[in-house]
């Protein structure tokens, strides 16, 4: 249901890719729904073209990951464009999506503040303490989460959140 709040927010709003500056950080940073597009331009797109660029997806795990696993699914990305482990985990999980054919309109995005918020949005309902989150749903029901880092790697931890 969080799902699909956040996937209907995400397409009617109208601050996407909205760039403010954040006192915490220090810098602008972009808040509120995001888009790829969003991480690809300005100050962003150097960490984020790079990180995906550099890359390289374990093939050997997505060949374990049928479609079947992937019918269904939307990710929800919580964010910040700020925050050192959302700059090497995002361009990441965008390449492990692109490898395995995931629509990128299956994907929504919500970019915070230091204080993992954001105006507009309702992130607040996600119970977000550490960024990057992602958020894997099926059916609109959560399967799992991926937090910060991934435990072994993004792609087994993705595997098994879908095995479930």
């Amino acid at each position: 249901m969080v799902c699909v709040g956040l996937t209907t927010l995400l397409a009617t709003a109208q601050d996407v890719n909205k760039k403010v500056a954040d006192p915490g950080a220090g810098i602008d940073i972009l808040q509120g729904p995001c888009t790829r597009e969003g991480l690809e331009k300005d100050v962003d797109a150097a960490w984020y073209s790079v990180g995906y660029k550099e890359y390289k997806v374990n093939e050997e795990v997505l060949a374990t990951i049928s479609d079947d696993m992937l019918n269904g699914i939307k990710v929800n990305i919580v964010l910040g464009t700020w925050c050192p482990d959302s700059q090497r985990e995002v361009p990441r999980f965008f390449k492990i999506m692109d490898t395995l054919g995931v629509p990128e309109s299956d994907i929504s995005m919500i970019c915070v503040d230091t204080h993992k918020m954001a105006p507009s949005t309702q992130v607040d309902t996600l119970n977000i303490e550490r960024v990057p989150t992602f958020i894997i749903y099926r059916d609109g029901k959560e399967l799992g989460r991926i937090v910060e880092s991934p435990e072994k790697s993004l792609e087994e931890d993705l595997r098994n959140i879908l095995l479930y």
